[in-house]
């Protein structure tokens, strides 16, 4: 349920006019959503074998600082350390490419993303979600 309210309150792909982003790089820029206990969004910048994720972060108490995470790319893959309001957080997760060799309508992703799972020393736990940006 949390990660359908992730992709809901992450930038809508079907615009009207506008080209979807199809294809995964070696150097690409992430806009992403954090959801949980810790909510907020920012963004992750992919470079080679690194992703570099940095957010805004709101606990539901009210607390409110940044997300900061060193990530390393393994295949489709991705794990890494961080903090998150000054505690140290742990993040796994995959990046998705869609299936260039289907008509757009019919791939399952259209474009590609990431999502994983954070995991905080306090004992909460939270997503990520990261879109590419739409160009238009």
């Amino acid at each position: 349920m949390l990660l359908a309210a992730l992709l809901c309150s992450a930038p809508l792909l079907a615009v009207a006019g506008w080209e979807y982003v199809l294809l995964r790089s070696e150097d690409v820029f992430y806009e992403v959503r954090v959801g949980g206990y810790y909510s907020g969004s920012g963004s992750a910048s992919r470079h080679g074998s690194s992703i570099i994720l940095n957010a805004d972060i709101r606990s539901e108490s009210g607390a409110t600082g940044p997300l900061n995470a060193s990530l390393v790319v393994d295949g489709s893959y991705f794990t890494g350390q961080g903090t998150i309001l000054g505690q140290r957080v742990t993040l796994s997760g995959r990046l998705d490419n869609p299936d260039t060799s289907k008509p757009p309508k019919s791939r399952g992703i259209r474009s590609a993303r990431m999502v994983g799972s954070l995991n905080i020393e306090d004992g909460h736990r939270g997503r990520i979600v990261g879109l590419l940006p739409i160009r238009g």
